[in-house]
């Protein structure tokens, strides 16, 4: 099958942070129509407001971040870059035949992406810069995630072989404020116009993920997505995150999905370094020997 890793910037659930109330409807509820009926739940994020590239690193390669000294703070610029080729997800598919494509509508320097993904072995990386599709919406600086999602399905439609495709959207990235004209949300108990803003931001972002993903049917090719926010926006109130202290305050939303729509219904709380060795274990896709041994340390 096809496969495709959506890490969605700062995609999370505002809704379950205690002590705010949002008015103004359901900023996920396009997200919710999907994730209600699929394999999904909460990721726990080693950081809050920050470390996509760590969050990132342990879902393409299965190594958690817990293992390392404490000075590793980021693999992408301390560690992978002095390696020619490092173990991941990528060199895995490469060697079963998968053409393997990155795509972030941002620019190649942060974390040294571009030396990483060219260590990890991807054929292609696509930016900014070499995307065909970077429409943006009103005010906001960052290419939307509906033409992040327009250049994966370009790769789906036109190649023959397998692909997997990485893309690490950058819509919901910070600042929030003045990217909308108009903002339907409040939220008592922490009122600020960033945090609105950012509402509708992941309501912008769960609308498109619904469109891509109903796109992701009408392949023929059997296709399988997996989807998750890398962590918390930074921008709550410190009496939010005092109300939030501990996991809540790590638990972003992530949910596999199936075209063909065999996947359990199971919800779940799980960490970004078990993803492939879980979707190819209930997918029946051949699993690694380092997959099997993740699989046991998860159960």
């Amino acid at each position: 099958p096809n496969i495709v890793y959506v890490m969605s910037e700062s995609f999370s659930d505002t809704s379950r942070l205690k002590g705010l109330d949002i008015i103004g409807g359901d900023p996920l509820k396009d997200y919710r129509t999907v994730a209600d009926n699929t394999y999904s739940g909460q990721m726990l994020s080693q950081n809050y407001g920050g470390g996509t590239a760590n969050i990132e690193f342990e879902a393409l390669t299965g190594f958690s971040m817990e293992l390392f000294n404490s000075q590793m703070t980021t693999p992408y610029t301390m560690l992978v870059p002095g390696f020619k080729t490092f173990p991941s997800l990528v060199s895995t598919l490469k060697n079963r035949g998968y053409q393997t494509t990155a795509i972030h509508p941002y620019n190649t320097s942060m974390y040294k992406r571009k030396d990483v993904y060219q260590t990890f072995g991807f054929d292609q990386f696509l930016n900014e810069d070499t995307m065909t599709h970077t429409d943006k919406i009103e005010n906001n600086p960052y290419i939307s995630d509906a033409s992040a999602y327009q250049e994966v399905m370009d790769q789906l439609e036109k190649n023959q072989q397998p692909q997997f495709l990485h893309l690490v959207t950058m819509q919901t990235h910070m600042p929030y404020e003045n990217k909308y004209d108009e903002v339907p949300y409040l939220v008592k108990g922490d009122d600020t116009s960033s945090v609105r803003s950012y509402l509708q931001d992941v309501a912008y972002s769960s609308e498109a993920l619904k469109d891509f993903l109903a796109d992701i049917d009408k392949l023929p090719e059997r296709t399988l997505v997996v989807f998750w926010g890398d962590h918390l926006p930074g921008i709550y109130s410190n009496t939010t995150q005092e109300a939030n202290e501990g996991y809540q305050l790590h638990e972003t939303e992530f949910l596999f999905y199936d075209n063909q729509h065999q996947l359990t219904n199971e919800k779940t709380v799980t960490s970004p370094f078990y993803f492939a060795a879980d979707l190819f274990q209930q997918t029946g896709i051949q699993q690694t020997g380092f997959q099997k041994l993740l699989l046991a340390l998860q159960e």
